[in-house]
């Protein structure tokens, strides 16, 4: 039997957009015939605690079957792309930025894994009570009240008051990372306010490297 083909006139859509000179095919309401499926009846059904998506997710049925947790479920390049994701957001929790940007800047220029990184900041970074002096000057700025501040300020007072009750070098390296999505997340018109701020906070921790790699990158005149 061949298969019907039919061409359609697709209207305007909410979101994104058909690719031209290309085929889309769909196999249908109900997935008669087992091919192309929209979606696999399950009963009763599965629950599942995650986002929308927009795009199909790659998953190993068997774990879903076996009521494995959910985090086991994804496979093949829907899995890798999650490890990406987990691993961004764990880079720029760690350093502020992505894990490629970060092994060539500042401290860690030159660096050739995360880990190397993370040592050579270690490695750089002191503590000097002007910080808190800063953090001070910021708060009697309303630094926090500018847009998309208060986060990176909020972190970098944590991380000051974590410092002083433990004494360990991460608490410092933490404060960096912060002052980094600070001046990543400044927008154009109040870098001016606030990156002389972030620049004092860099300078103190003794990353005279990455004071300037900051200015540089978000200072066009400098």
């Amino acid at each position: 039997m061949k298969p019907t083909i039919s061409k359609l006139v697709q209207p305007v859509r909410g979101c994104g957009r058909r690719k031209s000179f290309s085929f889309y095919l769909s196999s249908g309401s109900g997935s008669s015939g087992g091919i192309l499926p929209m979606f696999v009846r399950m009963t009763p059904p599965i629950p599942i605690n995650r986002k929308a998506h927009r795009t199909p997710l790659v998953v190993d049925g068997g774990a879903i079957l076996a009521a494995e947790p959910e985090d086991t479920w994804l496979a093949g390049s829907s899995k890798k792309a999650q490890q990406r994701k987990e691993g961004d957001a764990w880079a720029l929790e760690t350093f502020g930025m992505s894990s490629t940007v970060r092994m060539a800047t500042g401290l860690c220029k030159g660096t050739k894994d995360p880990e190397q990184a993370m040592v050579a900041i270690l490695n750089g970074i002191t503590w000097d009570k002007r910080i808190l002096v800063t953090l001070r000057d910021m708060a009697a700025a309303r630094i926090m009240d500018l847009p998309n501040m208060a986060a990176p300020y909020g972190d970098m007072v944590r991380a000051a008051q974590a410092y002083a009750e433990t004494g360990h070098l991460s608490a410092l390296a933490d404060i960096l990372a912060a002052a980094w999505r600070g001046a990543s997340a400044a927008q154009p018109r109040h870098r001016q306010t606030v990156l002389p701020y972030l620049a004092k906070v860099m300078s103190y921790l003794g990353a005279r490297e990455d004071t300037l790699a900051m200015l540089a990158r978000f200072t066009p005149q400098y």
